[in-house]
């Protein structure tokens, strides 16, 4: 490990080390996002081998450091190991590793259910309620479209902030989407209601071209808006409902409503859901079948 040590050695200064640890994951071919959230990730992992040091078992005692972490999500010790695993590889493949230490060392376990549940009807339609009350102003235009992606059209966060005007075609009602590790956008069909909502906001913010959604805080003014933003933007107004529940609970909701609606016929969902595996889909459609015969259930256990 003399070769790994010397590179940590070298960079005595964390924030030098996590530079250099940043110019690794920049030569990775993966996608822009993709390497902001190994980026946010990868200095819990440059922490722990400051203090620690580094050698052959450093890896899996990460591991073990982070099953015991009480704060973090299975899923996210996943990730966080993930990350870790994916730069050590790469010294590794750049020669700077003699060996890779991460070899026999399982990712962590994951139960295939959704932990968190969609949004409900009662919410949604409280929420929908709320936003046709509210006054015109840029913020609320801006609220209403966001909403309106969430709920009609299912989009995942990052194909909400990677959108442009130039994507939108609101007279055939379809936008162009580039998806979750896509390359090329994806046409997609716009309910009447989101094609509404996206023609009010653009109307009534007057945008013309560019980014569809910007940031109007003075730090980052007229920027792209971040998926953080997004969710910040979201979270606020379920909030003011009441409702607790996540930015990714509309995608949940979504799903699970085509699933009803086309009577489990996950072919079809897929093509408006735009999973990559009916595996996924026949995960919320177990979840559906489970939450429908609680009753049946509940009655096989009626002893009285």
């Amino acid at each position: 490990m003399n070769e790994i040590q010397t590179y940590i050695g070298n960079y005595t200064s964390e924030t030098t080390l996590q530079d250099k640890a940043f110019q690794i994951l920049d030569g990775l071919d993966v996608g822009d996002s993709t390497r902001s959230d190994y980026k946010s990730r990868i200095p819990l992992f440059l922490e722990y081998v400051g203090e620690h040091g580094f050698n052959k078992d450093s890896f899996l005692n990460f591991k073990r450091c982070l099953a015991s972490r009480k704060d973090l999500s299975i899923p996210s010790k996943a990730k966080y190991l993930t990350v870790a695993r994916v730069f050590l590889r790469e010294l590794h493949r750049q020669g700077i590793a003699p060996v890779d230490v991460t070899v026999n060392v399982k990712s962590f376990h994951q139960s295939n259910r959704h932990k968190r549940f969609g949004l409900n009807q009662e919410e949604i339609s409280l929420l929908l309620e709320r936003l046709e009350g509210k006054p015109p102003s840029p913020e609320n235009a801006r609220l209403k479209a966001i909403i309106a992606l969430l709920i009609f059209q299912g989009l995942r966060q990052i194909e909400i902030v990677r959108l442009d005007v130039e994507d939108i075609d609101l007279g055939r009602k379809t936008a162009l989407i580039l998806g979750k590790g896509r390359d090329d956008k994806e046409p997609i069909d716009l309910h009447p209601r989101t094609a509404h909502a996206l023609g009010s906001y653009m109307d009534y913010c007057e945008i013309r071209s560019g980014a569809l959604f910007v940031s109007w805080s003075n730090n980052s003014l007229n920027h792209r808006l971040t998926t953080k933003s997004l969710r910040e933007i979201v979270k606020g107004f379920l909030k003011e409902l009441q409702i607790v529940n996540t930015t990714h609970g509309f995608r949940n909701f979504y799903t699970t409503k085509l699933i009803q609606h086309f009577s489990n016929d996950l072919l079809t969902v897929q093509k408006y859901t735009r999973h990559r595996s009916v595996e996924t889909l026949q995960v919320y459609n177990d979840n559906i079948s489970r939450r429908d015969t609680l009753p049946k259930y509940y009655e096989a256990f009626n002893l009285n």
